[in-house]
């Protein structure tokens, strides 16, 4: 009896295994922006032959493997990549495979469908740092700043840094102010993060002095506004702002620049509440300086963007 059971799962097992190889074609689906590559589950795979067309998707483990009809037929695999990624393996993005019924001819199974895709990590923003420095001295916020200027004096004060040294840890980011003296309002800006480092359209990309590839920040801040000129300097209101500069020229202001707009640097900066929750709430009425496509131009000072320290 025990001879007979032996031999009825050793019969069972071989033909299992033989249905489970026969007429099939199997591979995988990964991405190789890391190390090791990692698997792509749920993608849709699909064969197409002459005669038939049979679909499957991927494992959590990125592979896949579809049965075939037996019959001789060739197949074209293809997938359908998830949004963003792209195929960089096989070079065609797809397999021609052959597969013949009952083995005659040919091959009736193909294990080697195996497709590579790229772009399913978004590489890090492009690194820099920025300090701003000029010609008005604002004891209220006890540094040189740039300055707007109109011909009455300035209308707004600003400077400080972002990412001092290329590094996000000194100084919560860095510390930026603005006194913006029409509105008789000072920001001080206590915790930035750097959102994206890159070009402007249309601009000559990177800067000269310092050499960087980059010429323009992009970064978003906490911090808090008070009264200036004889008000209430004691009362500070938590806000949220968003700001970008654009380094263009050296000096990059509008005399340094000898009125030549593209070599003018530029300044956006927009303010918000925060709510009891710290979620963004109303903008801070009159706080916002241009747009982030289209910042101010800056007439005094200047605006400085480095890449040192940043490999």
């Amino acid at each position: 009896m025990k001879q007979i059971r032996t031999l009825l799962l050793a019969t069972a097992f071989g033909l299992w295994a033989s249905a489970a190889t026969a007429h099939h074609i199997a591979g995988s689906v990964v991405c190789t922006d890391t190390t090791p590559a990692t698997p792509l589950s749920g993608v849709t795979v699909t064969l197409q032959g002459a005669l038939n067309t049979v679909t499957g998707t991927t494992a959590a483990d990125g592979t896949f493997f579809i049965s075939l009809p037996t019959v001789t037929d060739t197949y074209i695999v293809t997938i359908t990549p998830p949004a963003g990624l792209t195929i960089t393996s096989p070079a065609s993005g797809q397999y021609s495979v052959p597969i013949f019924a009952n083995g005659v001819g040919g091959p009736d199974q193909f294990n080697d469908a195996h497709f590579q895709l790229t772009g399913c990590v978004t590489p890090p923003p492009t690194a820099c740092w920025m300090t701003a420095g000029g010609v008005k001295f604002e004891p209220l916020a006890n540094e040189f700043l740039a300055e707007v200027n109109t011909g009455n004096g300035p209308n707004d004060t600003w400077g400080g840094n972002v990412y001092p040294s290329c590094s996000a840890f000194p100084g919560d980011g860095g510390h930026w102010n603005h006194v913006a003296h029409r509105l008789k309002l000072h920001l001080n800006g206590q915790i930035q993060r750097v959102i994206e480092c890159g070009n402007v359209p249309g601009t000559e990309p990177g800067t000269d002095s310092p050499e960087c590839d980059v010429n323009f920040i992009h970064w978003e801040g906490w911090g808090t506004i008070s009264p200036i000129n004889g008000g209430n300097t004691g009362k500070k209101v938590p806000v949220y702002y968003e700001a970008k500069v654009e380094d263009r020229a050296e000096p990059g202001n509008l005399k340094g620049a000898k009125n030549q707009p593209d070599d003018v640097d530029r300044y956006y900066l927009k303010v918000w509440f925060l709510n009891a929750d710290q979620t963004i709430g109303a903008p801070v009425p009159g706080f916002e300086f241009g747009t982030y496509a289209a910042p101010i131009q800056v007439t005094g000072g200047n605006l400085q963007l480095h890449c040192t320290s940043c490999d």
